[in-house]
């Protein structure tokens, strides 16, 4: 764009890896037809494309990924590219293609008036981002972002705003939500910290789960909010008396039940808020958040929390009267890595909560009450 090329053709296929890591762009041989371009509104004269997918026969472009104004046979801008940007960003977080028909008028008809369905993009997707989405896939070119380069910056900001560590456990926040007193906690955290760095704004946060929500358990937490913000995975009365997880992202009010999920408690949450770990019958395991089959990690016989760290593992407490134990997300031995110090009278070591960053871990330790004076 900085050169004066638009594409017309941006997708998947025209975007290459190089071995060194280098992306690159391919296939300008639409943007070379920018040369005696057609009439606004004459596709009987505009160039045509190949086979399959891209054969719109009167139309510039490849049909899931063209702009509605090259949809309609309108000159493109450079505003297309930035429609077709937006596509295939989507494409890439919700690993499915946005517009998909049974062949290219169906395709053509999804681009210029289909609803844009954001549910499938993942629930870690950073705001930043899907704000950039938004922004990129305004169907009024008017409307849309008018520079590329200003998704370079808002990209960076997201990049840069992950990379900060939350200054609050997130399980000590997901307590005080839950308890309606999240507004206080941050209020008297704000107080506390004058002028400090990064200070987040006030958030208030008030949900009705139903009738069905179990949250008066003993055993852990009974529902977590996902590390983004976006969704609630809580426990819910099931048949037989039993808890199951249910979850629903915010922006909806219908929740989903996960099945497998039967007896569950002390849930937590992935770094990238797309798995659930739990307990249930006298195991530790974890499911999706959209569903599927609950996978086993390790046997605990009797757990006192779990949290899911950066590097990919799970530190648990597996046994009242134990230490802490390391499993790999995917499952496989536990291995102790905290040891009850006896001479302070320790039994045991749980409610672990993995600090931002994975260089430490907040835990309690347990003293046994038979303590001679």
């Amino acid at each position: 764009h900085e050169r004066g090329i638009i594409h017309r053709d941006l997708k998947p296929a025209n975007v290459k890896l190089t071995t060194e890591g280098v992306v690159k762009v391919l296939d300008f041989g639409l943007a070379k037809a920018l040369e005696g371009e057609a009439a606004p509104g004459d596709p009987e004269t505009s160039p045509t494309l190949t086979l399959t997918a891209t054969r719109a026969g009167v139309i510039l472009g490849t049909a899931a990924y063209m702009s509605p104004e090259q949809a309609r046979g309108k000159p493109a801008d450079k505003r297309a590219d930035i429609w077709a940007f937006g596509v295939v960003l989507y494409e890439m977080l919700a690993g499915k293609r946005l517009f998909d028909g049974e062949n290219v008028s169906d395709t053509l008809a999804s681009v210029l008036k289909e609803p844009i369905d954001w549910s499938p993009l993942p629930a870690a997707t950073p705001p930043v981002i899907r704000k950039l989405l938004r922004r990129c896939l305004e169907r009024d070119r008017k409307n849309r972002l008018q520079d590329i380069g200003d998704a370079r910056l808002e990209i960076d900001e997201a990049l840069e705003a992950k990379a900060e560590p939350v200054p609050t456990p997130r399980r000590a926040v997901l307590t005080w939500v839950l308890a309606g007193l999240l507004a206080i906690a941050l209020g008297v955290i704000a107080l506390r910290r004058p002028g400090g760095p990064a200070e987040r704004p006030l958030t208030r946060l008030d949900v009705d789960l139903g009738p069905n929500a179990a949250l008066a358990s003993t055993r852990g937490p009974s529902a977590i909010l996902s590390p983004d913000g976006t969704r609630l995975v809580y426990l819910a009365n099931a048949s037989e008396g039993k808890t199951q997880l249910a979850t629903r992202p915010l922006d909806r009010a219908e929740a989903t039940l996960l099945s497998g999920t039967e007896g569950a408690f002390d849930p937590f949450f992935s770094p990238d808020g797309q798995w659930v770990g739990f307990f249930a019958d006298g195991r530790l395991k974890k499911i999706a958040v959209t569903g599927g089959a609950a996978v086993a990690l390790c046997d605990a016989p009797f757990p006192l929390g779990g949290s899911w760290g950066e590097s990919g593992s799970v530190l648990a407490a597996l046994h009242a009267s134990a230490g802490l134990s390391q499993i790999p997300a995917a499952g496989g031995l536990p291995r102790q890595v905290t040891e009850p110090d006896k001479g302070n009278a320790e039994d045991s070591h749980c409610w672990p909560q993995v600090l931002p960053g994975g260089e430490a871990v907040l835990f309690t330790a347990g003293i046994a009450a038979n303590i001679e004076e």
